[in-house]
C-alpha cells in the first residue's frame, strides 16, 4: 500500500517558513513586504527601495547523516534561480540557496566553511567551489549572476521542536533585544511562533501579490509591548466583571482591527497636541478621560456592550501612551 504520510513535505514548508523569517530579520530595515511562494521563488523580499532578495529553500529530513541528494538539490536550486532573475532582470538585489545541509555541495569544498548558522557570498567561497558552481551556472546555462549568488546554511533538525527551532528563536530574540531593553524571553516565543504561523499562510494564499507587509511583521510585537497587565491604580476603576470580560477580548481585538497602525499614529499625534497642566502621568489620564470617546468607534464591530467597549478603548489608550517612547523606537530602528 502506497503512504500517504507527507511529512517530508510538511518539514520542507517549516523550513522554508522559518528561513524566511531569518533571511527577514536580516534585511527588515530595508524590507517592505515578505511572501512564500512567491511569483517566482520559495521565498521573495520585497526591499523599500524596490529591489528583490530571492531565496531558494532546500531542506534534507536527515542533514548531517543525508548526503545522497544535497548536490541535485542545489542543481535544482540554481534553475529556479535562474528563473527569478530572468523575472525580476535587474531588480534582483541577492540569490539565495538556503538549506539545513551542512555539506550542501557534499565533496566540493564547501563543508569546513559551515559552522552551524553560516551565511557566505559567491566571493566568500572557496576557489575549487567557485569553479564547481561556475560550471554547473554554465552547464545549465542559468541566469544566475555570481556576484549575486549567496548559500545559506541554517541548523533545523531532530524531532524535538525545542532544538529543531533553536537558531530561528536566536534570531528572533536577538532581534527583540534590539529594540526593547529587558524584553521578556517569552517575547521572542511568541513572536516567533506568530511569525511562523503568518508566514506559512502567506504561502497558501493564490494572489501571488499578497504579501506580508513590514506593518504586519511588526505589529504582533508592538501588540505584546502593550499588553496590559491588569494591576495599578488606572484599572481600579473598572468592575471587576467588566475587566474580565476585557481581558477575554483584548489579544484578539488588537491582533485582527484592519487599521491598528493607524489608530496607534492616531492616539500618538492626538497626545502630542494635548494640552494640560500637571506631571506627565497626569497628563495621560487627563487626555483619556477627556478624548477616549473619539476612539470607540474601530472596536464597535467587536465588542457590542458599551460598558465594556468604553473600558476596552481607555484601556487601550493607556498601555499605548504607557509605551509610547518604546513604540516610537521600535519605528524609527527599524525605518516604519
Amino acid at each position: 500500500m502506497q503512504s500517504r504520510n507527507d511529512t517530508a513535505g510538511l518539514f520542507g514548508f517549516s523550513f522554508q517558513a522559518n528561513a524566511g523569517i531569518i533571511i527577514m530579520l536580516k534585511n527588515i530595515e530595508r524590507l517592505d513586504s515578505i511572501r512564500l511562494e512567491g511569483a517566482a521563488e520559495d521565498i521573495e523580499l520585497k526591499l523599500s527601495d524596490g529591489l528583490v532578495i530571492c531565496a531558494q529553500a532546500k531542506a534534507v529530513e536527515q542533514p548531517y547523516t543525508n548526503f545522497k541528494n544535497v548536490k541535485s538539490k542545489f542543481y535544482h536550486a540554481i534553475d529556479s534561480l535562474s528563473d527569478a532573475s530572468k523575472k525580476y532582470g535587474k531588480e534582483i538585489e541577492k540569490l539565495i540557496y538556503v538549506t539545513n545541509s551542512p555539506d550542501p555541495l557534499h565533496g566540493e569544498g564547501l563543508k569546513q566553511l559551515i559552522d552551524n548558522d553560516t551565511y557566505l557570498g559567491f566571493n566568500d567561497l572557496p576557489e575549487e567551489t567557485q569553479n564547481f558552481i561556475l560550471n554547473k551556472i554554465k552547464e545549465q546555462e542559468a541566469d544566475v549572476p555570481p556576484e549575486k549568488l549567496y548559500i545559506y546554511v541554517i541548523p533545523f533538525a531532530t524531532d524535538d521542536l525545542q532544538q529543531r527551532f533553536k537558531y530561528v528563536r536566536e534570531a528572533v530574540n536577538n532581534f527583540v533585544g534590539s529594540l526593547i531593553s529587558h524584553a521578556p524571553l517569552a517575547f521572542g516565543v511568541r513572536l516567533m511562533e506568530r511569525w511562523q504561523n503568518d508566514l506559512f499562510d502567506s504561502g497558501t494564499i493564490k494572489d501571488t501579490f499578497v504579501s506580508y507587509k513590514k506593518k504586519e511583521i511588526i505589529w504582533p510585537l508592538i501588540n505584546l509591548r502593550t499588553e496590559p497587565d491588569y494591576s495599578g491604580e488606572f484599572y481600579s476603576q473598572f468592575d471587576e466583571s467588566v475587566l474580565e470580560e476585557v481581558k477575554e477580548i483584548y489579544d484578539e481585538v488588537m491582533g485582527s482591527f484592519c487599521n491598528r497602525w493607524e489608530y496607534v499614529n492616531k492616539i500618538l499625534f492626538a497626545y502630542c497636541s494635548f494640552n494640560s497642566k500637571g506631571s506627565p502621568r497626569e497628563r495621560m489620564h487627563a487626555f483619556i478621560e477627556k478624548e477616549w470617546s473619539h476612539y470607540t468607534q474601530e472596536f464597535a464591530d467587536f465588542e457590542s456592550n458599551v460598558e465594556i467597549l468604553n473600558a476596552l478603548t481607555k484601556i487601550v489608550l493607556y498601555n499605548v501612551l504607557l509605551r509610547r517612547t518604546v513604540i516610537e523606537e521600535i519605528k524609527k530602528k527599524i525605518k516604519l
